[in-house]
């Protein structure tokens, strides 16, 4: 199961570093495009300047205009990529929370079956009835002392997940749902 978790974690993980390579190349074709549209401004006042330069001049503004339909075309490629990519990182995170969450459930049944076990173990088959409070009624004859046994157990396993998520949210970094 812990192979499970790591192998989600990483995948979480990857996600998530793909997501910020992803945006931060959507950062560089904005930076690619200011950089363009500098260019051009440039360009055109060099153009009003230098009539001999025209025909080189005009080359690099059409040059500029094909660049900048391809980046405006790489930049809305960027950008639904980096959806994407943020998609599956959130998908990937709930499905680690989601695993993380199922461990944790099951680790606690099996726990607390393990302790009722033991319990019954301990008390026998000949154990003796739980004692009636002063006043109240009459149990039935022969009822297990379990009850008392599994509210001691239970309330020792509340008292040491209360404690657990300290420990899970520093393993972690985020906080549990009893948290939230």
């Amino acid at each position: 199961m812990e192979a499970k978790l790591d192998r989600r974690r990483a995948e979480a993980q990857a996600a998530a570093a793909k997501a910020e390579a992803a945006q931060r190349r959507v950062g560089d074709v904005d930076t690619q495009l200011a950089g363009n549209a500098a260019r051009t401004h440039d360009d055109e006042a060099a153009l009003v300047r230098a009539r001999d330069e025209v025909a080189r001049l005009k080359k690099s503004l059409t040059s500029a205009a094909k660049q900048k339909q391809r980046l405006e075309k790489a930049r809305g490629k960027a950008r639904v990529a980096a959806g994407k990519a943020r998609r599956r990182a959130s998908t990937a995170e709930n499905r680690y929370d989601r695993a993380v969450l199922a461990d944790l459930v099951r680790r606690e049944r099996e726990r607390d079956l393990r302790a009722h076990q033991d319990a019954q173990k301990q008390q026998g088959p000949g154990a003796a009835a739980v004692q009636p409070p002063a006043g109240g009624p009459d149990p039935a004859p022969g009822a297990p002392t379990a009850t008392r046994t599994a509210a001691r157990v239970t309330a020792a396993a509340a008292q040491r997940s209360a404690a657990a998520p300290a420990r899970r949210r520093a393993a972690t970094g985020r906080p549990t749902a009893a948290e939230d």
